[in-house]
Protein backbone atom coordinates (compact mmCIF):
# COMPACT_ATOMS: atom_id res chain seq x y z
CA UNK A 1 0.00 0.00 0.00
CA UNK A 2 1.87 2.96 -1.45
CA UNK A 3 -0.94 5.78 0.18
CA UNK A 4 -1.60 7.77 3.69
CA UNK A 5 -3.33 4.74 5.10
CA UNK A 6 0.19 3.35 6.37
CA UNK A 7 1.26 6.63 7.95
CA UNK A 8 -2.10 6.69 9.74
CA UNK A 9 -1.73 3.82 11.70
CA UNK A 10 2.18 4.49 12.97
CA UNK A 11 0.51 8.25 13.96
CA UNK A 12 -2.27 6.23 15.77
CA UNK A 13 0.32 3.51 17.61
CA UNK A 14 2.71 6.44 17.93
CA UNK A 15 0.31 8.89 19.74
CA UNK A 16 -0.80 6.51 22.20
CA UNK A 17 2.35 5.01 23.62
CA UNK A 18 3.16 9.08 23.69
CA UNK A 19 0.13 9.32 25.90
CA UNK A 20 1.27 6.29 28.02
CA UNK A 21 4.39 7.92 28.22
CA UNK A 22 3.05 11.41 29.46
CA UNK A 23 0.93 9.61 32.07
CA UNK A 24 4.73 7.79 33.54
CA UNK A 25 5.94 11.21 33.49
CA UNK A 26 3.49 12.94 35.74
CA UNK A 27 2.34 10.00 37.98
CA UNK A 28 5.50 8.17 38.65
CA UNK A 29 8.28 9.85 37.65
CA UNK A 30 7.55 13.60 38.82
CA UNK A 31 6.79 11.94 42.57
CA UNK A 32 9.73 10.26 42.25
CA UNK A 33 11.93 13.42 41.99
CA UNK A 34 10.06 14.87 44.79
CA UNK A 35 7.58 17.14 42.75
CA UNK A 36 3.87 17.55 42.93
CA UNK A 37 1.89 16.14 39.72
CA UNK A 38 -1.13 18.50 38.76
CA UNK A 39 -4.45 17.65 38.94
CA UNK A 40 -6.00 20.97 37.35
CA UNK A 41 -7.55 21.33 33.87
CA UNK A 42 -3.96 22.17 32.42
CA UNK A 43 -3.16 18.61 32.99
CA UNK A 44 -6.61 17.01 31.58
CA UNK A 45 -6.27 19.57 28.61
CA UNK A 46 -3.19 18.08 27.63
CA UNK A 47 -3.83 15.00 27.55
CA UNK A 48 -7.49 15.63 25.46
CA UNK A 49 -5.50 18.01 23.39
CA UNK A 50 -2.78 16.02 22.46
CA UNK A 51 -4.74 12.40 22.63
CA UNK A 52 -7.77 13.38 20.37
CA UNK A 53 -5.43 15.41 18.22
CA UNK A 54 -3.26 12.47 17.40
CA UNK A 55 -6.57 10.62 16.65
CA UNK A 56 -7.80 13.15 13.96
CA UNK A 57 -4.82 13.51 12.56
CA UNK A 58 -4.53 9.89 12.07
CA UNK A 59 -8.29 9.78 10.57
CA UNK A 60 -6.85 12.38 7.90
CA UNK A 61 -3.96 10.20 6.85
CA UNK A 62 -6.68 7.04 6.86
CA UNK A 63 -9.41 8.77 4.88
CA UNK A 64 -6.23 10.84 2.37
CA UNK A 65 -5.14 7.52 1.84
CA UNK A 66 -8.54 5.60 0.78
CA UNK A 67 -8.71 8.68 -1.28
CA UNK A 68 -5.57 7.78 -3.55
CA UNK A 69 -2.80 10.20 -1.49
CA UNK A 70 0.57 8.79 -2.25
CA UNK A 71 2.85 8.69 0.92
CA UNK A 72 6.19 10.25 1.04
CA UNK A 73 4.67 12.96 -1.14
CA UNK A 74 4.35 17.22 -0.41
CA UNK A 75 3.22 19.49 -2.59
CA UNK A 76 1.65 19.40 -6.01
CA UNK A 77 2.82 15.60 -6.09
CA UNK A 78 0.39 14.83 -3.38
CA UNK A 79 -2.58 14.71 -6.59
CA UNK A 80 -4.83 16.87 -4.21
CA UNK A 81 -7.20 17.40 -7.15
CA UNK A 82 -10.55 16.41 -5.52
CA UNK A 83 -12.29 18.30 -3.05
CA UNK A 84 -12.45 15.27 -0.66
CA UNK A 85 -8.30 15.17 -0.85
CA UNK A 86 -7.73 18.63 -0.22
CA UNK A 87 -10.29 18.10 2.90
CA UNK A 88 -8.86 15.13 4.48
CA UNK A 89 -5.25 16.41 3.61
CA UNK A 90 -7.15 19.11 6.24
CA UNK A 91 -7.61 17.19 8.50
CA UNK A 92 -4.74 16.55 9.22
CA UNK A 93 -3.44 19.13 9.54
CA UNK A 94 -6.21 20.04 12.23
CA UNK A 95 -5.11 17.33 13.95
CA UNK A 96 -1.58 18.19 14.22
CA UNK A 97 -2.15 21.75 15.11
CA UNK A 98 -4.31 20.07 18.52
CA UNK A 99 -1.63 17.34 19.10
CA UNK A 100 1.22 19.75 18.85
CA UNK A 101 -0.49 22.37 21.45
CA UNK A 102 -1.17 19.13 24.00
CA UNK A 103 2.85 18.22 23.68
CA UNK A 104 3.82 21.81 23.87
CA UNK A 105 1.61 22.14 27.22
CA UNK A 106 2.95 18.94 28.64
CA UNK A 107 6.33 19.67 28.39
CA UNK A 108 6.29 23.27 29.78
CA UNK A 109 4.10 21.84 32.63
CA UNK A 110 6.28 18.65 33.19
CA UNK A 111 9.38 21.15 32.62
CA UNK A 112 7.98 23.72 34.89
CA UNK A 113 7.46 21.35 37.93
CA UNK A 114 10.53 19.76 37.66
CA UNK A 115 12.65 23.46 37.36
CA UNK A 116 10.39 24.94 40.18
CA UNK A 117 13.39 25.05 43.77
CA UNK A 118 11.52 24.74 47.15
CA UNK A 119 8.72 22.15 46.06
CA UNK A 120 9.89 19.06 47.29
CA UNK A 121 7.15 17.09 49.39
CA UNK A 122 8.32 14.12 51.14
CA UNK A 123 4.94 13.52 53.10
Amino acid sequence: MADTRTPSHYHAVIGGVQLGLMGLVLVHLLPALGRRIGTGRGVRLQFHLYGWGQLVHALGFFLAGAAGVPRKTTGVDQGLDTLWKKVSMGVVGMGTGLAVLGGVIFVWMALARLLKRGEEDHA
